[in-house]
């Protein structure tokens, strides 16, 4: 959220993408606040910590798959 966008300086889009990425956050944190909510309700206290433990795992899992395409685009050797 707040060094990627630095990288889109030289196209003049750092505020777009800016924008862009907060925009995600803001509408994850809305539906998983309903989701979350509702996941709870029907399955229990129990199996919500279960999702987020699974969700927490997968999305260190995408994150370690992804440091060789981020290394790439943070050193300057990817595409835009």
């Amino acid at each position: 959220i707040c060094f990627t966008p630095t990288r889109f300086e030289a196209y003049g889009r750092v505020s777009t993408f800016s924008g862009l990425l907060n925009c995600f956050v803001y509408v994850g944190a809305a539906i998983s606040t309903y989701g979350f909510a509702g996941f709870s309700e029907a399955f229990g206290w129990r199996s919500t910590m279960v999702l987020w433990t699974v969700l927490a795992v997968l999305g260190t899992a995408f994150c370690l798959i992804c440091i060789p395409k981020w290394r790439a685009f943070y050193q300057g050797k990817a595409k835009v």
